[in-house]
């Protein structure tokens, strides 16, 4: 694969919806048959999202967790790797990327068993709904031989994060996977779990959870925003001519200080709640509208 610059290499994750791009120099020791070393910590387990965290059946001592990743080939085609996984070593501590070969049509000639050149150059773009596609660059490749020149070893992360550059901006993106969407017509009420499955769905925020399934976003209790940093939210209307709702939740208001943190919940519904207005004994609500500078009188 021919790839001359970093806004080459963004433009090929781009077309394949990848919102985030890393990459990694890599050493000698960094293949197939010794895995490739991605840090001393489990800090990376934040930058790839895996599927689950096992340990494993010969060795309780060691974790894995299966990634679901895949390998752009020199034809721009998808070629998964099923036994791509993070393998966590808590003695030492550090993490390896291991298995990404087997099973695939990967670039075996650049990190295969046998390759050892310092200066190869490890790219991973993750999409939104976990997947993960990787791209591998050998040392004579122009932009290889730019990435080694620029790095600092003494400063540099081990692992570097590559922010794309488009003259297409998110905004315009969201917009427009949103028309395709539109355009599809009338959908099956469906939801996207944690492995990225899609399955149908039956319950009042399903209108969210179609969406989301609909632009690749899996069920997730994140803080983060949904899409190409952007909060995906629904509005539920009986009538295009008349369209009424309720409010539209944009965050969970959680108090982060006072009695709800230093006393817990329970003491603060009995200093700030009220008894159950339908009768049931021994319940305490807190509940209603607050509104910003008006004061709640149920509460």
């Amino acid at each position: 694969m021919k790839i001359r610059n970093l806004e080459e290499i963004a433009e090929i994750f781009s077309k394949f919806k990848c919102g985030k791009i890393y990459y990694k120099l890599l050493q000698k020791n960094d293949n197939s048959k010794q895995q490739i070393y991605l840090g001393s910590d489990f800090s990376v387990l934040n930058i790839f999202p895996n599927l689950k965290i096992n340990r494993d059946q010969k060795n309780s001592g060691i974790l894995k967790a299966p990634l679901k990743f895949s390998w752009i080939t020199d034809d721009f085609l998808i070629s998964p790797a099923p036994s791509a996984q993070l393998i966590l070593y808590p003695q030492y501590p550090e993490v390896r990327f291991s298995g990404f070969l087997r099973g695939s049509d990967g670039p075996s000639a650049i990190i295969g068993s046998g390759c050892r050149e310092i200066g190869r150059v490890l790219f991973w773009g993750v999409k939104e709904n976990g997947e993960i596609l990787g791209i591998a660059l050998p040392s004579d490749s122009p932009l290889a031989i730019h990435l080694t020149a620029i790095a600092n070893p003494n400063q540099d992360e081990l692992i570097k994060k590559l922010v794309p550059q488009s003259n297409y901006d998110d905004f315009h993106k969201l917009l427009h996977e949103l028309k395709m969407i539109s355009k599809a017509g009338w959908i099956n009420a469906i939801r996207m779990d944690g492995n990225g499955t899609i399955k149908p769905c039956k319950g009042v925020n399903c209108g969210g959870y179609t969406l989301e399934a609909k632009l690749g976003i899996r069920n997730n209790g994140l803080s983060e925003p949904d899409l190409y940093g952007w909060e995906i939210k629904q509005f539920s209307a009986t009538s295009f001519e008349n369209p009424k709702g309720g409010a539209v939740t944009l965050f969970t208001p959680e108090p982060t200080k006072g009695i709800y943190r230093e006393g817990g919940v329970i003491q603060f519904l009995k200093k700030y709640g009220y008894p159950d207005q339908s009768g049931i004994k021994g319940r305490i609500n807190f509940s209603s509208p607050h509104r910003f500078g008006i004061k709640n009188p149920k509460t």
